[in-house]
Parts: structure tokens; sequence; C-alpha cells
């Protein structure tokens, strides 16, 4: 099955180009007031995106009023007529998303105490933003500079009084209130996309602060590639991108001649500015069609984490094989069903309509009942648009694990109503 590339070109293009853990996008405006009062918040100021690569970034909301609960994040990308909605569960965290970090655990635990006494809390999170494997870039820059694409995002929390999210998340922009004790004032991050190579192999790093952060492969035969050593020794393996100026990405990739054996991948904090510690990063790692993904965080300068060992050969997802083992190749699966079709608690809906059925019924009696099958909808399109751009079938089945849990909640809520 062929994909269309995403060519990075434009702020449309950029944002076609990514998705969020946990969250959806849609052509919509987001409805923030230019006064916002309901505090403030904080992100990272750059995010690094690849073609089919992950990466965090830290984000709080500061100052957020007694009683008021975070019910989303929104992000548009400035330029861009979409905007991304990543509902958060009770507990306060992106659904789907990575669990947060020893060191943003220790933040918000000192910023809790030290706000305590003026009656606001603090809530950090972070996000995972993804790029989908076919984005492409339209043209390279100077000779010897890695292709790339940047472009400045707006990120605001939505919140509500007195009433904590629900588990899963439902939340739609048609539904979100005006007032300005909402919304956060919005914060802005630059999204980078940068053009890296891969094949059978694939290592990436990408972190969330401007310090130095260094790759580092061990090949089964001992040879370490890194900055100061780019190449494989026994393969064609080598570091294309080495980012020193902080937020990556760094990346080691084998195009085909990908040595037997044991590997090893490092990440090492080269350097840092006391402000930019501690730093989190992010490492994907893509064999064949397999990918796992790797979070960490690291301290003080010259720390060094192990990230992940693993073997590559016949039999192991490695050179003898070109599906990894219980993977099937991107678009080659059967596409699962979307179970509310037709069904009693979502009559009327359906994969193509449910946005304008949900905005012409939003303001009746049973606009609880149709806010929650139009989020389940709004899962099932992110579960077909990640078939669509190339995802393989265990990555777009977590999208449809969370379309059955939103599913299940919806005709729960219509029985017991009836």
């Amino acid at each position: 099955m062929n994909f269309p590339a995403v060519e990075l070109n434009s702020p449309d293009a950029l944002a076609e180009a990514i998705h969020f853990d946990g969250g959806y996008s849609v052509v919509a405006d987001i409805p923030a007031p230019a006064d916002a009062s309901g505090g403030t918040i904080s992100v990272s100021s750059e995010v690094a995106i690849t073609a089919g690569g992950s990466t965090q970034f830290d984000l709080a909301a500061e100052g957020i009023p007694a009683g008021m609960y975070v019910h989303a994040y929104l992000i548009q990308i400035e330029g861009s007529e979409r905007s991304f909605v990543i509902p958060v569960n009770a507990d306060g965290q992106p659904y789907s998303s990575p669990q947060i970090s020893p060191a943003a655990s220790e933040k918000l635990e000192r910023q809790i105490f030290n706000k305590a006494s003026a009656g606001a809390v603090d809530r950090r999170t972070q996000l995972n933003c993804n790029g989908y494997p076919n984005l492409r870039f339209t043209a390279g820059g100077a000779v010897n500079e890695t292709p790339s694409y940047e472009a400045p995002a707006k990120v605001y929390a939505y919140l509500q009084a007195d009433v904590p999210p629900i588990n899963p998340p439902v939340i739609l922009i048609p539904n979100m209130s005006r007032e300005r004790n909402n919304w956060t004032a919005p914060a802005k991050v630059n999204m980078k996309a940068v053009q890296v190579g891969n094949g059978k192999l694939q290592i990436t790093l990408t972190w969330n602060s401007g310090a130095d952060v260094d790759l580092h492969l061990e090949e089964p035969d001992g040879n370490i590639i890194y900055f100061a050593n780019d190449k494989s020794r026994a393969g064609d393996g080598y570091l294309d991108v080495d980012d020193m100026d902080g937020f990556g990405p760094e990346n080691i990739f084998y195009e085909k001649n990908v040595p037997n054996g044991r590997y090893t991948v490092k990440v090492n904090l080269f350097s840092a500015y006391f402000s930019d510690l501690p730093t989190s990063y992010t490492v994907k790692v893509k064999r064949d069609n397999q990918s796992e993904t790797f979070n960490g965080t690291l301290y003080e300068d010259d720390e060094t984490d192990e990230v992940t060992t693993f073997t590559m050969g016949s039999g192991s997802g490695g050179t003898g094989s070109t599906t990894g083992p219980g993977s099937a190749a991107p678009g080659s699966y059967a596409t699962r069903p979307n179970t509310l079709l037709n069904s009693a608690a979502c009559q009327g809906y359906t994969n193509d309509n449910f946005m304008e059925y949900f905005a012409q019924n939003s303001n009746g009696p049973d606009v609880q009942l149709h806010t929650l099958c139009a989020g389940a909808f709004n899962y099932y399109s992110m579960y077909l648009n990640a078939i669509r751009m190339g995802y393989s079938e265990a990555e777009a089945n977590i999208t449809y694990s969370a379309f059955q849990d939103a599913a299940l909640v919806a005709t729960e809520f219509y029985a017991n109503a009836r």
C-alpha cells in the first residue's frame, strides 16, 4: 500500500505531519479569549520532530486558582487552521501518555509546596509528539545543512471549575467555554521538524532543553558510533545528525547492512547550563517494522544512561528478517470496526458526519450523551488516520483501544440514563 507524502512547506503541512499521544486534531480555531486569566502555562522552548519519531516536552499549568481543573491542553501552529486537543485523565495526565519523569515529579512537588500558601497549584505533565512516517521535505538547505522546517505554536490549558476530568476523557472544541477564567494565557513553543536517515535499524534521540546531549551506539564488535566516530566499522550505519544546540534530534541509522549481534544504546549529557538541568530525553529504536520508545532524565554534566540493549540477527528481528516478529507491515492488516455505527446510543452518527452531527445536537437535552458519542467517533477517526498514514498494526491499535474505552463509556451512559 502506498501513502501520499506529507511535504513540509507550510504551517498547515507541518500540522498535517504530526500528532500527539492521546490527542486529536481538528480544523478549528482555539476559542481562548485574548485576556485569559486562569493562570499561565510554561513549555519547553522547542520541540524536535522526525519522520516516525517521538519526542517529549515538559508542560506546566501554573497558578491555577483553587477548585479549577485542567481538562485539556490545546496547541495551534501559527498560520495553520488545524488545532490539537489533548484531553487529560482524572489524574491530570494525557490519555495514553508516557509516565511523568522523576525530574518532573520532583519539580511538581516543590512547586505545589511553594505555592500552596497562595491558594494556587501547579500541574506539570509531559506531552508526547510524533511525526508521521511519510513526512517529507520539499528541498534541502545549504550544502551540508540538514533539511528542516519550523513554525511557532501557541499552547493553552483549558480549565473547568469543580469538575474533575472523567476516564476516558471526552472534550470537544464546540463545547468549550469562552470565559477568560477557563483558559490559561498561552505559551509559545517552536515546532521544528528535521529530516533524518532511516533503514533496517534506526535510533533517534530528542530531549527537552538547550543542553548538548549525545547518542552513543555500541556495536557487536565493540565499535561505538557517536559524534567523534560517526561510522560503523562493519556495517553501513552512521550518525547522520549531531545536534549541539539543544532539543535534538540525534540519529544513527543503518540502511541495509546491519551486523548480527548485541547492541547497546546510551545517552550522555555532554554539557549543560544549570538552567537546563534536569533534562528529560526520548529515544526511539526502530528495527524493521517494530519500534520501542524509552524515556529518561539526566541530572548533571557527563552523566550517562544505558537506555537499552537488543540483538540483531536471524530470528531476532534483525538482518535475517524483513518484518519484526508478530508485527504486520504498515497498512497490510484488516481495519477493525466502529462498533458504535447504527448503535442505539449513538443513533445518527457516522464516520463522516460526527462533528457536524454533534454541532447540530450540542444544545439539546442529551448534550452529555452527544459529547460522549462524538468523542468516541473522534478516536475512531484517529485510528483510521493512523492506518492511512502508514502506522503498524500495534501502533494503530493503541488508538483503537482508546476508541473502545470511549465507546464503552457512551453505551453505559446511554443504558443508565434511559
